[in-house]
């Protein structure tokens, strides 16, 4: 990816946290990771690297906020 794009998609992906907050669906310290580095998408001087943790970092947190136990499995009646 040029640098460019990763910082669409880097700002994309930030666009989700948002909203994942904005609807109080996001754990404590989902994003600590992530705010440690000191990168945000509107950084554009930032090494391209720096942009992929970004990246790497904003997926896990959207991950780990999102992630849901699986449904409780059903009893069969007969």
């Amino acid at each position: 990816m040029n640098s460019q794009e990763l910082t669409h998609l880097h700002a994309l992906l930030y666009e989700v946290r948002v909203e994942l907050e904005d609807q109080d669906k996001v754990p404590a310290g989902a994003f600590s990771e992530y705010d440690s580095k000191n990168v945000r998408p509107d950084y554009i001087h930032r090494p391209q690297d720096a942009h992929e943790d970004g990246i790497r970092l904003l997926l896990k947190g959207i991950r780990h906020s999102i992630k849901r136990d699986p449904p409780p499995e059903k009893e069969m009646t007969m």
